[in-house]
């Protein structure tokens, strides 16, 4: 089995360094002293040679010719790391972390009651750790026959230099394999083995928590499935269940009522009175600052543009998720805004008034904007979601008063929870807007007939 892999491996790589000779176009090198791997900082090291040079010629002093050697050396060492890069890829690699230095690893390691210095020293520590750290597997047990995978085979594979500079300038360096099927892991997983090269990959150490002179805090990343430890620590229970009596089972992991995901608290009850509070604190303190911070700025579109880039940006972040339905929630995110417009004008008007003077509507209503405008996106396939997984329009052979083609299906509920949750509150907004808003082609057409209706509904 692991001739087959290493065979395989082999195969691959011949292959795809054939194909590069013989299709790759190659740079022509016309001047001999400007090769591709000459870069700047090289020139640099040059023109610092010749220099001193020059001076220790005119001068003659002991120290400038016991540096131009030094320097000779290290132009020569970079000029030979380009010409060696095929034959010895480890000597530029190894110049390169040496610059870079991605890694950085204390002078003591320790590992239980062994202690390093020497770098020897400190790569063995970490070998023992990380070996000790792989499930021994029970001799007694058989190993499971994995499913044989079928490919389709390309029998012709016809190449060109355009063809492949086409290829590589569409080329996203953030993607893996690009669709292409992983024949050599696939096989690698089928046999149960590894290939060599994937053993001699390079082993980064990333620092877990805690003191950084205790190897059992670092984890290696490397190309082969390292079974590490799990860290529950950082694993936590959330239980989200209308059932009362909780069925308790040997879990070492932490129960919670409230985590925060992706900037949302999600609650175990799926309220949403922990994740308004939160927001409501967030923006009153930058509201604060900013009424510190702006007591000079007299023009009020200035600091409306700052209340909306610092403080509204806050309140309707992933609305359409949390967006509240109890009067208490509403009145504690509408309340920011009051302040907020107070500090903007700096006069005595009423909470209608002042909002219509900044053109500004209540943050009840931006929220329905951001549902319907989400909505609208998912509709017309603007996002990649099927929006008609979750609702869809009511079929009716005749068409009534207040039913038309695009009147959406408002679902039944028995709960609070999922009765103003967006796959139902969307529905009810829809179907409370103008025809004339829904049978519109582009998303530029639809929000400005929307924000002239929810501005014309506000007045």
């Amino acid at each position: 089995m692991d001739k087959i892999i290493e065979a395989n491996t082999t195969s691959r790589r011949f292959e795809r360094h054939q194909w590069v000779d013989e299709f790759v176009p190659k740079v022509v090198i016309k001047d001999a002293n400007r090769l591709p791997w000459i870069d700047k900082e090289v020139l640099l090291l040059v023109r610092k040679k010749s220099r001193t040079r020059h001076k220790a010629k005119l001068k003659s002093p002991v120290i400038l010719w016991e540096r131009y050697p030094e320097l000779r050396r290290q132009c020569s060492y970079l000029s030979e790391l380009g010409c060696s890069l095929r034959e010895n890829p480890r000597k530029c690699w190894s110049y390169y972390k040496a610059i870079t230095k991605p890694t950085k690893i204390l002078g003591v390691m320790r590992h239980e009651s062994v202690q390093a210095t020497r770098p020897i020293d400190k790569a063995n520590l970490f070998n023992v750790f990380f070996h000790s750290v792989f499930v021994p597997l029970d001799s007694r047990s058989t190993a499971t026959c994995l499913p044989r995978i079928n490919y389709n085979i390309k029998r012709e594979l016809r190449l060109s230099p355009s063809n492949i500079l086409k290829q590589l300038q569409s080329l996203d360096v953030h993607k893996a394999s690009l669709g292409l099927p992983p024949k050599l892991f696939n096989l690698s997983l089928e046999l149960g083995t590894f290939s060599e090269k994937w053993k001699d990959a390079n082993l980064v150490l990333i620092h877990k928590c805690e003191s950084k002179t205790m190897v059992s805090n670092y984890y290696g990343i490397s190309p082969l499935d390292v079974l590490m430890e799990f860290k529950a620590k950082k694993c936590k229970v959330l239980r989200v269940a209308r059932i009362r009596s909780i069925i308790d089972k040997d879990y070492y992991l932490d129960c919670i009522a409230v985590e925060k995901q992706l900037g949302v608290l999600v609650s175990h009850d799926l309220g949403w009175n922990n994740h308004v509070d939160l927001i409501s604190l967030k923006a009153q303190r930058m509201l604060n600052l900013l009424s510190c911070t702006c007591r000079d700025i007299t023009d009020i579109s200035t600091k409306k543009l700052l209340y909306i880039a610092w403080v509204q940006l806050q309140l309707g972040y992933a609305s359409m998720v949390w967006s509240p339905h109890t009067k208490q929630n509403i009145n504690n995110l509408e309340q920011v805004q009051h302040r907020a417009t107070r500090f903007i004008l700096s006069r005595d008007y009423s909470k209608h008034e002042r909002l219509s003077k900044l053109y500004l509507l209540p943050l009840q209503y931006r929220r329905e904007i951001n549902d319907l405008l989400y909505f609208f996106k998912c509709f017309k396939n603007i996002y990649k979601l099927n929006i008609f997984n979750y609702v869809s329009f009511r079929s009716c052979i005749k068409l009534l008063r207040n039913v038309d083609h695009l009147t959406l299906d408002v679902p039944f509920s028995r709960t609070d929870v999922f009765k103003n949750s967006f796959f139902v509150r969307i529905c009810r907004l829809w179907n409370e807007l103008p025809l004339s808003i829904r049978e519109s082609n582009t998303l530029s057409i639809f929000h400005k007939n929307l924000m002239a209706s929810y501005h014309d509904k506000f007045k």
